[in-house]
């Protein structure tokens, strides 16, 4: 005889099962048809293959200190299923999208190489040294908030066509963006025990960092600017210097650092070797004191680019010395960013700016104490 408690319990697990599927079918609907990989991924949920896998594969025990519950197994087979698909389909127009969804071989293997990723789950995440509990000092936790404010908030200005104060609006949005997605690149790094590669990238933040305040406000700069860059592209793809450029490299010239430098002669003609430290004479910046030690930090960093760190020590708290300096320098880029659209950085009553600024000045000062005990 069915026992009513029965009944309601599988009433409330197809309940959970069609919240479950919708939320899927959100977060996956941009990379692949949701009804489509709700109905594959239910077909490998019940496919013998994949449930011999299951014990070896997923973990079902619950750490109730942490709240981490059991392995979410039909968001990891979506993950798969929808990624290769993408993939797969990446350059395919939507016809042939789909067809390929029709084809009944196609989604079959499809299901396969889904599984084979399942099965590899384990050794995927093997070596994986990404350290979330890192990401959750204070530095770090409020580099991270303020990045992705700004980028948020960009995103949103840029959606509803709201152009910056003053000039060369494109110039400092685009540029603004790409300093912000490199500081996420450097917090990853250094989440990944990755300090050598964080010093290198922190070296390539420094440069577009004066880069962006000497160009500022001058569109006629920009344009020189992008002409340089697109010099770049013709020597990259070519590998050899466009006709163009190479008449315009003074005499005596290495012509890579024309290439980096040269488009600073619209600023100040003059006889010079372009360098680093010159940009850095042209850099404007509200905090001198950043400025000032720009040179030696870009020096100290340049130690770990062109793969010179893998013969270099690098300390087990180096990166609170990376943190800091990216902390400074997303500083400068907060008061720039507030100056381009008279905007408060405030999010649920809390002031950005000074959170930032005081975790930054702490992080120096725990960064000084380990440097004494030396």
């Amino acid at each position: 005889m069915l026992d009513l408690n029965d009944f309601n319990l599988q009433k409330e697990v197809e309940k959970n099962n069609e919240y479950r599927n919708e939320s899927l079918k959100n977060l996956f609907k941009k990379f692949m048809k949701p009804n489509t990989m709700i109905r594959l991924k239910e077909e490998i949920k019940k496919s013998d293959e994949f449930n011999l896998l299951i014990p070896n594969c997923y973990n079902f025990n619950i750490n109730y200190i942490l709240a981490f519950g059991v392995d979410d197994i039909d968001f990891d087979i979506c993950s798969n299923l929808a990624m290769i698909f993408w993939y797969d389909n990446l350059f395919e127009s939507d016809d042939v999208k789909s067809r390929n969804l029709k084809d009944l071989k196609y989604c079959e293997n499809l299901k396969n190489k889904a599984i084979l990723q399942c099965r590899l789950r384990l050794l995927y995440q093997y070596f994986d040294k990404s350290n979330n509990y890192l990401s959750h000092i204070p530095i770090h936790y409020s580099i991270r908030c303020v990045v992705n404010f700004l980028l948020m908030r960009i995103d949103r200005k840029i959606q509803k066509n709201i152009k910056p104060n003053g000039k060369n609006g494109n110039f400092k949005i685009n540029t603004l963006v790409v300093l912000l997605k490199n500081i996420k690149s450097i917090l990853l790094l250094t989440e990944t025990d990755n300090c050598g590669s964080a010093f290198s990238l922190l070296r390539t933040v420094i440069e577009e960092v004066c880069v962006f305040f000497t160009i500022n406000d001058n569109e006629l700069l920009a344009d020189e600017f992008y002409k340089f860059m697109q010099y770049r592209l013709e020597f990259e793809q070519c590998g050899e210097y466009s006709l163009e450029f190479s008449k315009r490299v003074p005499k005596n010239c290495v012509f890579q650092n024309y290439l980096n430098y040269g488009w600073l002669d619209s600023l100040e003609n003059k006889s010079r070797k372009y360098v680093f430290s010159e940009l850095l004479e042209y850099t404007k910046m509200s905090n001198i004191n950043l400025k000032s030690n720009f040179n030696n930090d870009y020096k100290y960093c340049c130690k770990f680019s062109h793969g010179n760190y893998l013969n270099q020590s690098i300390g087990e708290y180096d990166f609170i010395w990376i943190l800091g300096r990216i902390g400074l320098i997303l500083l400068e880029l907060t008061s720039e960013y507030n100056r381009m659209f008279r905007e408060n950085i405030e999010y649920n009553g809390i002031n950005l700016v000074n959170w930032l600024t005081e975790t930054t000045i702490e992080s120096f000062n725990i960064y000084q104490k380990q440097t004494n005990k030396r």
